[in-house]
């Protein structure tokens, strides 16, 4: 019904001649084959009927007439209705291929010669349908790419506009980038490579003179690793020890403090039902005891974390360790070490020391380690921003193919008045 419908509409004429005798053999010959014919008797006749109805997809009209030729009512028609879908013919004894490049020119599509004969005209009609329909079927298919276009566009629009919502909302679960309470000073940093990240790093008070930290970083990126932070995040609450995993309830009561391969064994436990859709995590998770120094860690396939002295060496601490999620059966030992007086710790996502560099080679562990070597006075209220900066000259860009996020601490800062006795909720 439809390609019905479509063929009558396309077998419409406008007939332009300025001989009677030839419009009235011309119209009979389309009106047999078909064709809905309407005729002019010049090219401003021809015009009016444009104005009034539209151009028709056929308009047949003689080479010489009075008061303006074919090729000039063709270039008329052209430049009038420059996206019109109308097949012009030129009617003309002329077979100069200087008189054919001058119709061509002037917007003509084909020509027929004189004297007239019905096949040539048939042939020639059919010939101008052919080319109609084809347009036709393009023009349907650039409306349609345009809605689909205007659809994705808008589709993702509002899914930016959800990233920015949902980067906002993970935005909660991140510490400020520098915080300071009792004698500890925490620098943090977080830049996603996207909208939304699968990086995640905290901190929260364990007794007056401990402290449990950690850097965690979800495989993968966008929506479904930043959710898994959310929920981490969740199970670290840093402000009731009743909603963090990182203390276990007794019979009595009371709080008991897991130790750090507990907690990494009892997050892999909760997190088995994961692993058949890649959403596994490293990590890694440090309690810190101001009052010694004494360091115990564990770590979860995430990268070993940095110690810094106050004379600028640097050295590694860790020894691998399983992710979590990813193997029920993975099992995780907790490592001991001692912070000396003024030493600092940096827990850091392979984000930092794999910041690709514009050559393709990564910064690595001995970038990380030269940085703190050139700098040793850091200053935690500044550090995040000069180690973004950092990044950035490393890689050539102030947007990162990955995550980077990390946490510095300094448990030996002197008590005053911009360190509260209290764990801030600001963190």
């Amino acid at each position: 019904m439809e390609n019905r419908e479509q063929q009558s509409s396309l077998k419409k004429v406008l007939l332009v001649d300025d001989s009677k005798s030839q419009r009235i053999t011309l119209s009979a010959l389309l009106k047999k084959s078909g064709y809905e014919v309407q005729t002019a008797a010049d090219g401003f006749e021809a015009l009016e009927l444009l104005n009034e109805n539209g151009p028709p997809p056929f308009i047949i009209s003689d080479w010489i007439m009075p008061g303006m030729t074919g090729p000039e009512l063709c270039r008329k028609i052209r430049q009038t209705y420059p996206d019109g879908n109308t097949y012009l013919i030129l009617l003309t004894s002329k077979t100069d291929k200087a008189d054919v490049s001058t119709g061509l020119h002037a917007g003509a599509d084909d020509f027929l010669s004189k004297p007239l004969h019905k096949e040539e005209l048939d042939a020639r009609m059919v010939a101008g349908l052919r080319i109609l329909k084809l347009q036709q079927s393009l023009m349907a298919r650039n409306d349609q790419l345009d809605r689909t276009h205007k659809q994705l566009t808008m589709i993702h629009e509002k899914l930016e506009d959800d990233l920015k919502a949902a980067a906002k909302l993970q935005q909660v679960y991140i510490p400020p980038e520098f915080h300071s309470f009792q004698q500890w000073e925490i620098a943090t940093i977080y830049k996603p490579c996207t909208y939304i990240g699968g990086d995640l790093v905290g901190y929260f008070p364990i007794s007056d003179h401990e402290i449990g930290i950690y850097s965690i970083d979800v495989a993968g990126h966008g929506v479904s690793a930043a959710l898994k932070t959310v929920t981490l995040a969740q199970s670290l609450n840093p402000y009731e020890k009743e909603a963090n995993l990182a203390f276990e309830p007794m019979p009595d009561g009371t709080m008991r403090t897991r130790e750090p391969h507990e907690l990494m064994s009892e997050l892999n436990r909760r997190h088995q039902d994961d692993s058949e859709t890649d959403q596994y995590f490293t990590m890694v998770y440090a309690i810190i005891d101001r009052s010694t120094g004494k360091v115990k860690m564990c770590q979860a396939g995430h990268p070993n974390p940095l110690v810094l002295q106050p004379d600028g060496k640097t050295h590694f601490v860790g020894e691998g360790g399983a992710p979590v999620g990813l193997f029920s059966f993975a099992e995780y030992d907790s490592i001991e070490f001692t912070l000396e007086q003024n030493d600092q710790l940096f827990l850091f996502s392979d984000g930092v020391t794999e910041c690709e560099k514009p050559d393709g080679s990564l910064w690595d562990e001995d970038g990380l380690s030269d940085m703190f070597s050139a700098e040793p006075d850091i200053n935690l209220v500044k550090f995040p921003g000069q180690l973004i900066e950092k990044l950035s000259n490393v890689h050539g860009a102030s947007e990162f193919t990955d995550d980077v996020s990390g946490v510095l601490i300094n448990p030996w800062a002197a008590t005053n008045e911009n360190h509260p006795d209290t764990f801030s909720k600001a963190a």
